[in-house]
C-alpha cells in the first residue's frame, strides 16, 4: 500500500517536516558525506576548469554547497532542487550566506523544463527513493553541459532488481505514515539503462562497497553494494556528424 501523496506527479511529494529537521544538522559538511560521494566528487571537481556551476538534485537543506566551498572549492553557482518544501523553505534562508549565486527551487526534477545546463549534476538519493527513476536520470543527464560531469547515487545487487514501493521501501515519517521507494537496482540492470537511455557517454566510474540497509528501511536485501557513479559527457571535440 502507498502511504505517500504522489499529487499530480510521477514521483512522490514528500510533506514531512522530519526530512528539514534531519538535514538540517547532517550532510552540511565534507565529512559527513559517504565515502563513495566524497571519492567521486573530490575526482570530478579537480578535472572542472574553476569557478565551475553544480545542479544538486535531491538537495535537500542545501548542506553540499556548504560542504564544497568549505573543502576550498571554487564554485560559480549553485542551484538546489528537491521535491519537500520544508527542506528548500529552510535552505532558502541562507541563500545569500554564500560568495557564489546560491538559489533553491521547489519541485520535481523530471517537470522542470529549464534549457539551462551545468558542469556537474548531482543527485544523491533522489532517484534512489522515489518511482520515475528512469526519468529522473535522464533529465539530470539533459541538464549535465557538454564535457560536463553527472554524480549519481545508486544502491546495487547481484540479485533481482527492486524498483517497487510494495516490496522496498523506506519510512520517513512513521507519525505521518509517509514512506518512499528504497530502490536496488541489478547491476547490469543500471548499466543498460545508461547505454540504453543516454546519448554521449565518454568515460564511467564507480566506486562503492558493501553494506546493510538503513534502519528504516524496510526491504528484502540484507545487504547492498552502496555506490556512486561518474558519468561523463562527450566533449564537444568527440562529436561526429554525418554530412
Amino acid at each position: 500500500m502507498i502511504r505517500s501523496d504522489r499529487g499530480n506527479n510521477k514521483n512522490i511529494v514528500l510533506h514531512s517536516n522530519k526530512l528539514a529537521e534531519y538535514y538540517a544538522t547532517n550532510k552540511t559538511h565534507w565529512g559527513d558525506f559517504y565515502t563513495s560521494e566524497r571519492i567521486m566528487m573530490g575526482e570530478t571537481f579537480k578535472r572542472c576548469k574553476a569557478p565551475f556551476t553544480v545542479l544538486d538534485v535531491g538537495c535537500a537543506c542545501g548542506g553540499l554547497a556548504n560542504a564544497i566551498m568549505e573543502e576550498g572549492y571554487q564554485i560559480k553557482e549553485y542551484c538546489g532542487i528537491d521535491i519537500n518544501y520544508p527542506c528548500i523553505e529552510y535552505a532558502s534562508r541562507f541563500a545569500g550566506d554564500y560568495s557564489f549565486e546560491c538559489r533553491f527551487i521547489c519541485d520535481d526534477i523530471v517537470n522542470v523544463s529549464s534549457q539551462k545546463k551545468y558542469d556537474v549534476v548531482i543527485c544523491f538519493g533522489a532517484a534512489d527513493s522515489n518511482f520515475d527513476f528512469k526519468g529522473i536520470l535522464e533529465q539530470c543527464w539533459r541538464f549535465v553541459k557538454t564535457d560536463g560531469c553527472l554524480i549519481f547515487s545508486n544502491r546495487f545487487t547481484n540479485g533481482e532488481s527492486i524498483v517497487d514501493i510494495n516490496k522496498s521501501y523506506q519510512i520517513i515519517d512513521d507519525e505521518t505514515n509517509e514512506i518512499c521507494p528504497y530502490n536496488v537496482l541489478n547491476f547490469r540492470d543500471w548499466i543498460s539503462s545508461l547505454v540504453k537511455g543516454l546519448s554521449d557517454i565518454i568515460e564511467l566510474n564507480i566506486y562503492g562497497y558493501y553494506g546493510c540497509p538503513a534502519s528504516s528501511a524496510v526491504t528484502p536485501f540484507k545487504r547492498a553494494c552502496f555506490a556512486t557513479t561518474g558519468i561523463y559527457k562527450t566533449p564537444i571535440s568527440y562529436h561526429i556528424s554525418g554530412g
